[in-house]
């Protein structure tokens, strides 16, 4: 044992006493794969199905390569297009799938790390650059939302890179370095509505500068001038639609807008309320919904908090130095968009900030590190980062159960995300072409149909229809057996399941990580569709002759009004 203990030690010498340049290259490259791993695991299983919000990502993506040129997404609200131009590049090189909609996130999530290595290494030291991307890889928030097919994860890629390229042009000069973190903060506009914080963070910065060090803005003013330039050029055709659309445009700010309404009426109570959730989100309570969080797990573990406030206080007394007024500005315009908007805290409007938000803490670590190895020697150094790397371990394992076990398989985390209907993709994909397909869902006449269809990556001839108050009979002229699929979400009323299928077997009762039902399916074959069609309904449904393809629809008891997409 003791022989092990020795050779793991001089390993860890060996390594740590390798070139700066070969250490740093190395230790990042391990980042990133633990980064990676954290992403691409289960990618097709976790987040459980497609959720309606990224149905909309997806199919402005399809409009874009059916020859679209998006400025704005007006469905859903309106939505910026940015990740949507992303994903449909994904799509052309991988088909309309699932996985392709989630690698657009995660291709964002990963080079979000790389940059954020970049930017912190080149603030603060290698050290602070290497720890803050190695917090960020095993970061539950950061996880999550390199998981999901939303674009909120664009928002800290295009402020960590329109930062670093400022930062770059301040303190190495050179125009190209300004050409990039304009043409970066004109796309930040692009985004989501909270990238638009970013801007105006770089606008604060450079005034703030002209306080702290007049003669460096003087020095760049031409670079600045091409920088803010350049921006105000990429943001025009949005501009000019937000101009000419202003009702659309701004709907889903409308939405978001009643505190920030209060608060300029005279009432600040609300927004206050909601800044001290956004303050507790660290440490004691985060984002309150399933959808995006374990509902109110906060952003850090205590150890981790403390670490964060400790860099927050090493910032605010070094406020007069450029690297932590950055950070301080960054971090507090970008929770702003929660702190004014409810419900609040809010993880995918904060998701701006994240990436200050990661280098406190580490930033925090490496000062102990080397204020320990002052007073102990290389021994102390070695002690604070064995603590670093369990405390990076532990993280990791929390992240892990509390994304992959907790979350993935919270009842309200299936039904947002239609893991039912994924599941019946799955299964019908494991039953092959034959035969017609008559599904039940809550949304049967669009979304739901677009989440199976995307979950099936491939193109498959579908009978829709909602179950909870309607039955399709499909017409005895189409070949090959008849399977219904009956979704945990749409299922048929009790007593027309019984009356109509409670004498049948189920083909497939496929149960969810509780044991519930997630879906049933039943196969029939032509003798039994036939005695199917001889139960009474309660009533038709038709108004109209009916189609082609499917013969009748028998009505519940509760069920009026037509049925659409059938």
């Amino acid at each position: 044992m003791k022989r092990r203990v020795l050779r793991i030690w001089e390993t860890l010498s060996r390594v740590l006493n390798s070139p700066p340049v070969a250490l740093e290259i190395g230790l990042c490259g391990v980042i990133l794969l633990v980064a990676a791993a954290f992403r691409l695991y289960h990618l097709d299983l976790v987040p459980p199905g497609l959720q309606h919000d990224e149905i909309f990502k997806a199919k402005g993506a399809v409009r874009i390569l059916d020859g679209t040129l998006l400025v704005f997404s007006e469905p859903n609200a309106g939505e910026l297009p940015l990740f949507m131009y992303l994903v449909a590049l994904s799509f052309q090189l991988l088909g309309e799938n699932l996985l392709a909609i989630r690698l657009a996130a995660v291709t964002c999530g990963l080079v979000g790390i790389l940059a954020c290595w970049l930017l912190a290494r080149e603030l603060f030291g290698r050290w602070v650059g290497l720890l803050s991307a190695a917090l960020l890889a095993v970061s539950f928030w950061h996880v999550f939302d390199s998981r999901v097919g939303l674009e909120p994860i664009m928002v800290p890629l295009m402020a960590t890179l329109s930062f670093y390229f400022l930062w770059l042009g301040l303190h190495r000069g050179g125009y190209r370095f300004f050409v990039l973190a304009g043409l970066c903060l004109g796309l930040s506009t692009y985004t989501y509505q909270s990238g638009v914080m970013v801007p105006v963070t770089a606008l604060l910065f450079v005034l703030y500068l002209l306080v702290l060090d007049r003669g460096l803005v003087r020095k760049h003013l031409k670079g600045l001038f091409f920088l803010f330039a350049i921006a105000l050029l990429v943001f025009a055709p949005l501009g000019y639609y937000v101009l000419t659309h202003y009702q659309t445009s701004m709907a889903r700010v409308g939405q978001l807008s009643h505190h920030f309404s209060l608060l300029l009426s005279g009432d600040p109570r609300p927004v206050l309320e909601d800044g001290l959730k956004v303050a507790g989100m660290f440490s004691w309570q985060g984002d309150p919904e399933w959808r995006y969080n374990v509902a109110g797990r906060p952003v850090f573990d205590w150890i981790t908090a403390v670490a964060f406030y400790a860099g927050l206080l090493v910032c605010v007394l070094r406020i007069k130095t450029p690297q932590c007024s950055l950070l301080l500005l960054w971090l507090s315009i970008n929770l702003l968009a929660s702190a004014v908007t409810p419900p609040s805290p809010s993880s995918l409007r904060a998701l701006g900030a994240i990436v200050p938000i990661y280098i406190m803490p580490a930033l925090a670590i490496v000062a102990l590190g080397r204020w320990v190895a002052k007073q102990k020697g290389t021994v102390g150094a070695y002690g604070v980062g064995a603590v670093t790397i369990a405390l990076l371990t532990f993280t990791a394992a929390s992240t892990y159960r509390d994304y992959f076990v907790i979350w993935a398989q919270n009842d309200e985390v299936r039904r947002v995300y239609r893991a039912d209907l994924a599941e019946v993709a799955r299964y019908l994909t494991s039953q092959g072409e034959s035969g017609v397909v008559c599904i039940s869902t809550e949304f049967a006449a669009d979304l739901d149909q677009e989440a199976f269809y995307f979950a099936l990556g491939q193109g498959r001839s579908v009978k829709w229809f909602d179950g909870r108050s309607a039955l399709i009979f499909p017409s005895e002229t189409l070949p090959g057996d008849v399977t219904y699929v009956f979704p945990a979400t749409g299922l048929l009323d009790e007593e027309m399941l019984e009356r109509f299928f409670g004498h049948l077997s189920p083909a497939k009762k496929a149960l969810d990580p509780q044991g519930r039902l997630a879906f049933l399916a039943y196969r029939l074959g032509a003798s039994e569709m036939s005695a199917l069609r001889s139960v009474q309904p309660h009533g038709s449904l038709f108004r109209h002759p009916p189609r082609n393809d499917v013969d009748q629809i028998s009505c519940g008891p509760c069920f009026q009004g037509d049925i659409p997409g059938v």
